[in-house]
């Protein structure tokens, strides 16, 4: 089982849940499975498996999609593709001559009928429900929890699925708008064991929608009972002042909305069905209550014009004014809109700008489209939003690294206010410095607990836990 590197520039830190969740099922009927993070594993040898699945989404975690199915059929083995992208246009993908199966929508139970179908087959097995879901966490897995545990980008879903209908979604494809919860015991278990296991005490959000706001703050209380916390993902007309308060006394101290767009025309045409006014009383009541949001904002939407541009940044600016007037710090994302095969709005989309292949789809993702301005939208307002401290920059650049992205802050600041979109000459060289900065984390990353020993009694606990000098130093400055 295979993940690629899903991005250079921004790399994610979470476990590999698509693969996890599919090799730990079908080992219940008597498979061997091995793993492969690109982010983390050496190369593999791709000469053992009979077998090679590889998960992907739509963008640059094709090309290593493409490298690692190309490779395997190079040996003379089986290719299985599967995932976000594979799921929304099948017919592509299985035309591609280093694709044998396709597997579209979740894999755990139509892995199963990918082993043994005839090359050329699609296979689909939609919304298993829960008593079918598998722990991704094992005694095999554990290492692929270790780094997020270290960071702070655990993620361990608590649902499947989303029942809300927002036009741009993969999800309407990939769930049919069907929600499922996991089984919860088996979550929190699960959950205990990261912590007691890998000292994890940080997850991220992972559900398209954890649930109406009593599960959320059910689940928000069993973290933050068991010394965790937690950056839930809430739609913004579920918040208001009253569930901010209870958010805030059970501990929370960031969330991620999705706003979306500012334009009540837009907001109408992608049914995303909250208005302008839930997104002022969401950002008002987590102000108000010390919690830091990061907003997701989208342009470049079919049939958007300059003007409902202009209001999404307007509005953009006007929750960020909220924010600081109570001197609490909020983060907002620009993405481009991805145009998705199966989503309503793709039925808007001209047809002839998208790609019809693997390669030509790896350059194609939430912030690298046809439509050049709402690229440069990401990173202009990325850099504008993420100064803060504590935020992304300073993450990706400490210290005196610093100065390095300061002349970047300077113009996105100024293109900013002038709503001045025409990105040629930073682009490159600020992508090669993410690229950089990125690298370098997962340079130092990558030698986080390869000197842990861990040595496991017939209990089944950890008897000794040996941390390298990464760690130590890291503890010390803490």
């Amino acid at each position: 089982m295979v993940y690629p590197i899903a991005s250079v520039s921004s790399p994610m830190m979470s476990p590999p849940l698509s693969i996890l969740h599919v090799g730990e099922s079908i080992k219940r009927f008597g498979h061997e499975v091995r793993y492969f993070d690109e982010r983390w594993d050496p190369e593999p040898d791709i000469d053992w498996p009979d077998i090679v699945g590889v998960s992907s989404m739509t963008g640059h975690q094709l090309k290593g999609a493409a490298k690692y199915l190309k490779l395997a059929k190079k040996h003379g083995k089986k290719t299985v593709f599967g995932g976000i992208h594979p799921s929304a246009v099948p017919e592509q993908c299985i035309n591609e001559p280093y694709v044998d199966i396709v597997v579209k929508s979740e894999g755990e139970l139509a892995m199963l009928d990918a082993i043994d179908a005839e090359p050329g087959t699609i296979v689909e097995r939609r919304m298993i429900i829960s008593q079918d879901m598998v722990s991704p966490v094992s005694e095999d897995t554990l290492r692929y929890f270790k780094k997020p545990a270290e960071t702070g980008d655990t993620i361990l879903l608590t649902s499947r699925g989303c029942p809300f209908r927002c036009g741009f979604c993969y999800i309407q494809n990939f769930f049919e708008r069907s929600w499922e919860t996991v089984d919860m015991d088996r979550w929190k278990k699960d959950i205990l064991f990261l912590r007691d296991r890998l000292g994890m005490r940080k997850l991220e959000h992972g559900d398209d929608w954890p649930g109406k706001m009593p599960r959320i703050l059910e689940i928000v209380k069993f973290l933050w009972d068991n010394g965790i916390q937690y950056r839930p993902s809430i739609r913004a007309h579920q918040i208001d002042d009253e569930a901010a308060k209870m958010m805030a006394d059970m501990g929370i101290k960031h969330v991620s909305i999705g706003m979306e767009t500012g334009s009540a025309r837009m907001l109408k045409i992608t049914e995303k069905d909250i208005t302008k006014e839930h997104q002022v009383i969401c950002a008002e009541a987590l102000a108000k209550h010390n919690i830091w949001p990061l907003y997701y904002w989208i342009t470049g939407f079919p049939t958007e014009t300059p003007e409902e541009i202009n209001e999404t940044l307007d509005q953009a600016d006007l929750l960020y004014k909220i924010h600081r007037k109570n001197n609490v710090n909020c983060t907002q994302n620009f993405y481009a809109y991805t145009a998705l095969p199966g989503s309503p709005l793709y039925e808007l989309v001209d047809k002839s700008k998208l790609p019809t292949t693997i390669d030509g789809w790896s350059e194609y993702s939430l912030h690298q489209t046809h439509d050049h301005r709402a690229n440069a939208r990401y990173h202009i307002g990325g850099i504008r939003f993420h100064m803060g401290k504590g935020d992304n920059t300073n993450r990706n650049f400490p210290g005196i690294k610093r100065l390095l992205v300061a002349p970047f802050e300077l113009f996105a600041l100024i293109r900013w206010k002038l709503r001045f979109f025409d990105y040629y000459w930073e682009k490159k060289p600020l992508e090669l410095l993410l690229k950089w900065a990125s690298t370098s984390q997962m340079n130092e990353l990558s030698h986080i607990g390869e000197e842990e020993s861990f040595q496991i009694n017939n209990n089944d606990r950890v008897s000794s836990i040996r941390r390298d000098n990464l760690t130590d130093k890291k503890k010390r400055k803490k």
